[in-house]
């Protein structure tokens, strides 16, 4: 089970199925004090002494605990970035993180373009090519942009370019899902 399967596949919608997931493993979790080799990790494994004959496990098997949350992550350059010019800010998240959402505020939206957006090495786009930093304002809608998973270690890098005719500080920020332990 990976993190697109804790999160669910719509970001943003509460799942019941993962609800009654997490309900269930924190059950199962609450009374570890049996030393019983029946099997009670193993997929459909009948308990002996909780569950009555012919009753399955709901649960796959028991995993630690883990908490989602929303969480924002600032992407803002060190300096300037000078008129006509790429800028490569990158940050490194410290815990599991899946952005979904890129905030561009719109009074520098119209002066940048999104050159690339990566997770790692991969490109987070479909086709090379810029896209306007105005797809990305804070009040657009339906600009989500749902990145591959960036474990702990994994750069996220935003490449921009400047259209304006001076050198501009550039500011924006990811929304997304993060795994707590």
């Amino acid at each position: 089970m990976g993190f697109s399967d804790i999160i669910g596949d719509a970001i943003g919608d509460e799942d019941p199925r993962l609800s009654a997931m997490m309900d269930l493993a924190a059950e199962a979790g609450a009374d570890d004090d049996d030393d019983d080799e029946t099997g009670d990790d193993i997929i459909g494994a009948r308990r002996r002494r909780r569950m009555p004959k012919g009753a399955r496990s709901a649960f796959l098997m028991k995993r630690p605990l883990v908490r989602r949350r929303v969480f924002p992550l600032g992407m803002n350059s060190t300096g300037t970035v000078a008129a006509g010019s790429n800028a490569t800010i990158t940050t490194r998240p410290q815990v599991p993180y899946k952005a979904t959402h890129l905030y561009i505020p719109s009074d520098i939206a119209g002066s940048f373009d999104v050159v690339d957006v990566k997770v790692g090495q991969q490109s987070q786009l479909v086709a090379a090519g810029n896209l306007p930093g105005r797809m990305f304002e804070e009040k657009s809608v339906g600009a989500n942009l749902v990145c591959d998973t960036a474990t702990v270690g994994t750069d996220i890098s935003l490449i921009v370019q400047n259209l304006s005719a001076g050198a501009l500080a550039f500011k924006a920020g990811f929304l997304g899902v993060a795994l707590l332990p």
